[in-house]
């Protein structure tokens, strides 16, 4: 997955599991709404989640990436 420093939401349209996602910079702040099911894995590389994601359509999950470049939790939403 590639994620722009200068985009704050992405829409994910693959059903691969997310492991992790490279880093950008301290702070920048990612929303994702996903339109399939899929795993985002917590502590499978560089997440830290409340637990694994198991996703399905619309649902969303919001991280902020730290200074050691793993990307933290901030909310869930599973509509």
């Amino acid at each position: 997955m590639v994620v722009s420093i200068s985009k704050s939401y992405i829409f994910v349209t693959g059903t691969t599991n997310i492991n992790s996602i490279p880093p950008t910079y301290p702070g920048h702040t990612l929303s994702m709404r996903f339109a399939a099911a899929l795993t985002v894995v917590d502590d499978g590389g560089n997440l830290r989640l409340n637990g694994n994601l198991v996703t399905a359509t619309n649902t969303m999950l919001t991280l902020v990436c730290e200074a050691n470049g793993d990307w933290r939790e901030i909310a869930r939403c599973q509509t």
